[in-house]
């Protein structure tokens, strides 16, 4: 979350809130926000606004004039969820779209760079809402008008793009803008959020913010637990791992992750369960007599890994189970280990780099 300048601190210390207007309804333009039932309006119709978003609007308005920071938009509309500032991003695209507002040249709603938002628009009180809204027949919604699939397939091919690029932070803020539009557009896919978490904290990882990240996959895992998908429990833990990969500490709750997600999957043929048990290996490593369930482990994901055909998987796989059965009387079992699946990476890659191949693959 970003945090305010001092001086924006320092103006606020010992003023009284901005008394909130006293008029049930008020108007600005042609538009109308309805106090009493949470509403926005204009020309007898009701325009179509999230919750979040007209808490929003209705902050900006109350202060009208006045600046709004991000943290105090946080505070007020999000202060029972845990969310970045992206979200607030997301919020003010929303409205400005319902308000068919512009960012460059705002008639509504300015942009105070890094800092928040201010109303700028001047406001009229007008209680006769009811009136209007009897004299225009039935009402009608006005939708945004966006497609919501088409919003979230051009964040998230933006995020790709950003990933491929080495662009991991603005990775992150493509993905918190899509986790932001799928709880507003897709409220009740739970799966698509635990999806995007997961996708949000590998981004967060590469991008060297190591609390961030495991925020996000705890969240992530907590999800899938509800939603009893073990693959996504299973990846979540995965990702989580990534983040602490030495083997020289324990991570008591890394442990119980990668073992309850084994647990549901460990019979299936799902791919998962290679990286797992190799995951897991290394987690082990420093557990006190954890040698024969390491190096069964071990055994279990290099015997699997052989119907893999893709070279990074493989090479993924014995990263860590290397380093589960590293020491100093280990070196020809490690050695062994590598022979195993070097020769099958190495043909793997030279089929991916004929001409022609679907994908050129190189380790």
């Amino acid at each position: 979350m970003l945090t305010s300048p001092q001086w924006i601190a320092e103006s606020h210390a010992g003023r009284a809130p901005r008394p909130a207007p006293s008029a049930s309804s008020l108007a600005f333009g042609p538009y109308t926000l309805d106090r009493r039932d949470a509403s926005l309006w204009k020309d007898g119709s009701r325009i179509a606004l999230t919750p979040k978003a007209y808490a929003l609007l209705a902050l900006l308005v109350e202060n009208a004039g006045h600046l709004v920071t991000k943290d105090d938009i946080l505070a007020a509309v999000w202060s029972d969820t845990f969310v970045t500032d992206a979200v607030v991003k997301v919020c003010v695209s929303e409205l400005r779209r319902a308000l068919g507002d512009s960012v460059r040249a705002p008639v509504f709603i300015e942009t105070q760079a890094r800092l928040g938002y201010r109303f700028i628009a001047p406001l009229r009180e007008n209680d006769e809402t009811e009136t209007s809204r009897e004299s225009a027949g039935m009402l009608r919604i006005e939708p945004l008008g966006d497609d919501p699939a088409e919003l979230m397939n051009g964040l998230l091919d933006a995020a790709e793009s950003a990933a491929r690029n080495g662009q991991h932070r603005d990775c992150m803020d493509h993905l918190g803008h899509a986790l932001t539009s799928a709880q507003f557009l897709f409220p009740e896919d739970r799966a698509l959020a635990c999806e995007l978490m997961i996708r949000l904290g590998q981004a967060a990882q590469y991008a060297g913010r190591a609390l961030q990240a495991r925020s996000a996959l705890q969240r992530a895992l907590a999800f899938a637990r509800e939603l009893d998908r073990p693959e996504l429990l299973a990846r979540a833990a995965l990702a989580l791992g990534e983040g602490h990969a030495s083997p020289l500490v324990v991570d008591a709750e890394l442990v119980r992750n990668l073992e309850a997600s084994l647990q549901p999957i460990q019979d299936t043929r799902s791919p998962l369960v290679a990286r797992l048990q190799a995951r897991l290996a290394c987690a082990l490593y420093r557990v006190e007599g954890s040698e024969a369930r390491r190096r069964k482990l071990v055994d279990s994901a290099l015997d699997r890994s052989r119907d893999s055909r893709s070279p990074a998987e493989i090479a993924w796989i014995l990263r860590y189970t290397l380093w589960a059965t590293w020491g100093p009387g280990d070196v020809e079992a490690r050695l062994a280990s590598s022979h195993r699946l070097v020769p099958q990476v190495s043909r793997e890659t030279t089929i991916s780099s004929r001409p022609g191949s679907p994908r050129n693959t190189t380790l």
